[in-house]
């Protein structure tokens, strides 16, 4: 069995996560993070860099997040890449790629504390119904 598995730690930005629902019912809330990090020039400065992505998450999972997560929230995602083709205004081919998520894990201690919720004895901080939540001495540990 094959598997296609991302994991990303960023910001939620340029605005809050947006809900909607299915025509069944179902809701989803999407949102854009940004994941930022450095490199190393040509002329050896350092040059930061930024990778956008869109997020998806259903159910209970959008729940949550919708009403979890905010602008600027730090937020570790896990889920699974999707492809999704269509035609612009123009007839123009496009093709996005979508981050399906599994987990969302809010990572900002002041604002799990503010909300009261997301938030579990022993450091655990789950922003949805996922099956993991990584400890906070964990996640410092993470290389990235």
């Amino acid at each position: 069995m094959d598997m296609v598995k991302i994991t990303l730690v960023g910001r939620v930005q340029p605005r809050d996560p947006e809900a909607r629902f299915t025509s069944d019912g179902r809701q989803v809330t999407s949102f854009r993070m940004v994941c930022s990090h450095v490199r190393r020039g040509r002329d050896g400065e350092r040059v930061e860099e930024a990778d956008w992505f869109q997020v998806s998450t259903f159910g209970r999972l959008a729940e949550t997040t919708a009403n979890l997560v905010t602008k600027g929230s730090r937020v570790l995602v896990e889920g699974r890449f999707s492809s999704r083709a269509w035609q612009d205004n123009e007839g123009k081919p496009r093709t996005s790629l979508e981050v399906m998520a599994n987990d969302v894990i809010l990572l900002d201690q002041r604002q799990r504390d503010d909300q009261g919720a997301g938030y579990a004895p022993g450091g655990y901080a789950p922003a949805g119904t996922g099956t993991s939540g990584a400890p906070d001495s964990e996640l410092e540990d993470l290389p990235f």
